[in-house]
């Protein structure tokens, strides 16, 4: 197994973009979220640890249709949290235009940001924060941000189609994305092992 890389410098993207991902131009860390989807149509459940959450209905409804859509269905739950309901909108918003996946996270400070895409029970990709899964961080220019994409790529996994878009972009860096890939192969269970590390997270 392999696994790419994408560095996502919001200077970049925001400010001297758009960049692009297999030809989807994206502009913020929330249209990067939804062009990865439309790459990977089996994607069916995502886990976000979003650390500081947009907290107002209005601003957590807007980041959860602009990253996933209102249209394509996906199971989607909340792992952790930096402050005590924190997510409470967030979860929400899933509610309201997603598939709820009913977590409850111990009463623990976390301030890890990430968001974990499965096929199934596989994970396929995880996106490392430094941004909180907020508006201010994910749609508007408030701060500067540094995230890094993590991709799993197998021979005929659901991946494959833009591992060979982002092979060019290695070689070329056509777009303004700093792409990368593992210099020797990687445990299968490597992406695995990070998203059960972070459900610990949760209750029993």
């Amino acid at each position: 197994m392999q696994v790419y890389s994408i560095f996502l410098d919001k200077d970049v993207y925001f400010f001297n973009g758009p960049c692009y991902l297999n030809g989807i131009p994206f502009k913020n860390l929330a249209e990067f979220v939804n062009a990865y989807l439309t790459c990977n149509k089996e994607i069916n459940n995502l886990y976000i640890a979003g650390a500081c959450y947009s907290s107002s209905k209005d601003t957590a409804e807007k980041i959860v249709s602009a990253c996933f859509g209102t249209v394509r269905k996906y199971n989607i739950g909340t792992i952790s949290e930096y402050t005590k309901g924190g997510r409470s909108a967030v979860d929400d918003a899933i509610k309201k235009y997603q598939t709820s996946i009913n977590l409850n996270p111990k009463d623990k400070k976390d301030h890890r940001k990430m968001v974990y895409f499965l096929v199934d029970e596989e994970v396929v990709a995880i996106l490392i924060g430094s941004s909180n899964f907020s508006k201010n961080t994910y749609l508007t220019k408030y701060s500067s941000e540094a995230d890094l994409m993590l991709l799993k790529y197998e021979k005929g996994n659901s991946n494959e189609k833009l591992v060979k878009s982002l092979e060019n972009d290695i070689q070329a860096n056509p777009n303004g994305l700093l792409v990368s890939k593992s210099l020797r192969t990687v445990d299968a269970s490597f992406l695995q092992k990070i998203f059960e590390e972070n459900m610990g997270q949760l209750k029993k």
